[in-house]
């Protein structure tokens, strides 16, 4: 496991294939709600070797967005920490001041994603073709439509696909449209696909304080204060 750590935390890739840690990562849920019903799972050799390998390659992943945010992980304390916690020892920190540091950290990584969407939204809007509101969202469209256009209180049908400013996709509704109402979205989707007509295109660049903010959905690779952008499709507005 500490291979991995070491390995994902320098921005390496993890010490076994993509489509192993994919097959893994898809295990895992399964293996954890079996453990939690009282059934003990039966592991062969490989597969805790692999499971192991996964685990190091995700705490690795934290690492390595703790150093690109300026905190430099100390891996011996680290370890020492896994062994005293494994084998029920007091560990060097209080559950106190672990809080404490973990928020600090947090706090840190939030600030620094604030300032690279910052950046990024300044240089956007310099963009051809990209127009920015009063509220500070960004949008630029592709395809003009000719149909209705939608109000807050509308129901709407959307296809998108959700990227954060790197281009990492986080969201795809793979062509399909969703249908929601409109005022039970995030606020720069409210705002952005009133601005559209039926059958309209376009893309959405979202400032943090218009899409989660701090609050990130749990479980989903968008960090604190994040950027959002979005490329949509207004199919249908209304039932």
């Amino acid at each position: 496991m500490l291979e991995n750590v070491k390995a994902v935390a320098q921005g390496k890739e993890p010490l076994f294939s993509k489509e192993t840690f994919a097959k893994l990562s898809t295990e895992v849920p399964a293996i954890m709600q079996q453990a939690s019903s009282g059934t003990e799972p039966k592991f062969s050799a490989e597969q805790l070797k692999n499971l192991s390998g996964l685990l190091g390659a995700q705490i690795g992943s934290g690492f390595f967005n703790a150093k690109e945010a300026g905190v430099e992980v100390d891996l011996e304390s680290f370890t020492i920490a896994i062994s005293d916690t494994l084998e029920s020892k007091k560990t060097q920190m209080s559950l106190e001041q672990a809080g404490q540091t973990l928020q600090a950290v947090e706090d840190r990584f939030a600030q620094k994603e604030l300032e690279k969407g910052q950046a990024f939204l300044k240089e956007n809007s310099t963009k051809e073709g990209v127009k920015t509101t009063a509220s500070g969202l960004q949008y630029k469209i592709t395809k003009e439509g000719s149909g209705k256009q939608p109000k807050a209180t509308d129901e709407v049908s959307v296809a998108y696909v959700g990227k954060l400013v790197d281009g990492t996709e986080f969201d795809n509704s793979k062509g399909q449209a969703v249908t929601f109402p409109l005022n039970g979205v995030i606020k720069g989707w409210t705002e952005g696909l009133q601005l559209l007509k039926e059958g309209s295109e376009a893309t959405f660049y979202i400032p943090a304080e218009l899409a989660y903010g701090k609050n990130p959905p749990p479980q989903s690779n968008i960090m604190p204060n994040s950027v959002l952008v979005f490329d949509v499709k207004l199919e249908k507005v209304g039932k």
